[in-house]
């Protein structure tokens, strides 16, 4: 039975190597997913799941994040609202749409928005504003802050705090 605990390690080494911190608990029902699978098909498998290509574009947000169990695939952030991450470093925001996102430290994020450029904000800052009905985020082109309002169900409105009006996004 040598062989077979050989395969089964190396599945697991599979895993490991190729999901680094986006492994999880490694199970046997995990290992057990890939373990009947020639090598070939291991490694195409494990390349598509979310788990390896999370791994780039910097860390997930979603460690601190509440999974919806109905939709799991939602996720929800005190400051930052709802969103998807299943095409990770791209994720779906529910009012902002489709954002790129670099985080180097899972508390902090930077977004790029395809019409506003690169954002920068964290939760910390979130956590400091006097009302946390918004999104404070840094823009670093024009050294400004600028606010979304989280709770907004139909527009995608920002407050520019250097200018002191609100624009769409």
């Amino acid at each position: 039975n040598m062989e077979y605990k050989r395969d089964y390690y190396a599945t697991a080494a599979l895993l490991l190597t190729m999901w680094g911190d986006n492994l999880g608990n490694l199970s046997d029902s995990l290992i057990s997913q890939y373990h009947g699978l020639s090598t070939t098909e291991k490694i195409k498998s494990i390349y598509k799941d979310q788990r390896y290509f999370s791994r780039f574009g910097g860390v997930s947000i979603s460690s601190g994040a509440t999974v919806n169990p109905t939709y799991p695939e939602w996720k929800y952030l005190s400051w930052f609202g709802y969103y998807s991450d299943q095409s990770f470093p791209w994720i779906y925001h529910e009012n902002l749409g489709w954002i790129y996102l670099y985080s180097p430290t899972g508390k902090e994020a930077w977004f790029y928005f395809p019409n506003l450029g690169w954002l920068w904000s964290s939760e910390e800052i979130w956590a400091e504003a006097e009302e946390n009905d918004f999104l404070w985020l840094y823009n670093s082109e024009t050294g400004s802050w600028v606010a979304y309002w989280l709770s907004q169900s139909t527009q995608t409105l920002f407050w520019d705090d250097a200018t002191g009006s609100f624009f769409s996004y």
